[in-house]
């Protein structure tokens, strides 16, 4: 999901790349392209998309940090007719054991505690 990027690539475009180097038959995959770009908009579009599929069930797999603000997100603002798994994936920019010790993991901490106060409001 999300929009074309700095590049001229959307993040699908990345992960399916990703996905074939590593070998993995993506014809087998079918991307979901918007131009969304919060988790909340994001979770919307994905759980009316995954309803109207007649899915009941989801992985959302995400960055290690914004796992519990995409859980927040995916249990209590969508339908609740999809059962969603949220599943964190490594991050190279962010290590959780020594985020305070570089200025990139400072500044995702800081700026995604942020952003998960906020989605308590909206």
């Amino acid at each position: 999901t999300g929009p074309e990027g700095s590049y001229g690539a959307r993040e699908s475009d990345l992960a399916m790349a990703f996905a074939r180097r590593r070998g993995l038959n993506t014809e087998i995959l079918d991307p979901f392209v918007t131009d969304i770009t919060s988790t909340l908009e994001e979770a919307v579009a994905v759980d009316e998309e995954l309803r109207r599929r007649g899915i009941d069930k989801a992985i959302v797999v995400t960055s290690e940090f914004h796992t519990r603000r995409s859980r927040f997100i995916y249990r209590n603002r969508t339908s609740g007719a999809v059962a969603y798994l949220v599943a964190a994936s490594d991050d190279p920019l962010f290590d959780p054991d020594a985020w305070w010790k570089t200025r990139n993991g400072r500044e995702i901490c800081v700026i995604e505690y942020a952003k998960t106060l906020n989605s308590w409001f909206e």
